[in-house]
C-alpha cells in the first residue's frame, strides 16, 4: 500500500515541467479570469478541469492498479477550457476535455501521444457543437501592456 504524500514527494512534484505548467496557467487564468469575469469562466473551468480528472483518474487506476495524480488531465482540460468561449455551456468544455483525455489512450505510440490531446478535442468536438472559441486564456480582452505576462509565460514555458 502506498504511503500518503511526503513533503519530499510534494518538493519533487512541484520541480516537474506539468506541475511548472500548470503554475503558469493559473497566473494567466487569474488574469484573464479576472477580466472576463469568474462568474462565466468557473464553470467551464471546473466542469472541464472535474471531469478530465475523474476520467483520466479512473483509466489509470484500472491499468495500473493504483491512484495516480491526473496531472495531465488536468493540463489538458485547462487548456481546452482557456480556449472555449466561457459563453458556451459548461458541458462544452467537459465533453471536449473528456475527449482529449480519451484520445491520449486510443492514439499512441509506446509512451508518447500521437496527437495533442487537447487540439485534437478542441477540432474533433467543433464539429459536434459547433463551438466556440474565443482563447479567453490568452488574454485577448487585456490592454496591450498585459501581453507581456502572456509572452512572459510563454518564454518561460518554452525554455
Amino acid at each position: 500500500m502506498r504511503d500518503t504524500v511526503s513533503i519530499a514527494t510534494l518538493r519533487r512534484y512541484v520541480r516537474t515541467p506539468k506541475a511548472q505548467f500548470a503554475v503558469v496557467l493559473l497566473l494567466l487564468t487569474i488574469v484573464a479570469a479576472s477580466a472576463t469575469g469568474w462568474v462565466l469562466v468557473l464553470p467551464t473551468l471546473l466542469g472541464a478541469i472535474g471531469v478530465a480528472m475523474l476520467l483520466d483518474a479512473l483509466v489509470m487506476w484500472r491499468r495500473d492498479s493504483h491512484w495516480s495524480f491526473p496531472d495531465g488531465a488536468m493540463l489538458t482540460a485547462w487548456i481546452v477550457a482557456l480556449i472555449v468561449s466561457p459563453y458556451e455551456p459548461w458541458y462544452v468544455a467537459a465533453v471536449t476535455a473528456a475527449v482529449g483525455v480519451a484520445s491520449k489512450y486510443l492514439w499512441r505510440v509506446k509512451r508518447a501521444n500521437v496527437l495533442n490531446p487537447a487540439a485534437f478535442a478542441l477540432v474533433a468536438t467543433f464539429y459536434v457543437f459547433d463551438t466556440g472559441q474565443s482563447w479567453w486564456g490568452a488574454l485577448p480582452e487585456l490592454p496591450l501592456a498585459w501581453t507581456v505576462v502572456l509572452f512572459a509565460t510563454g518564454v518561460y514555458t518554452a525554455i
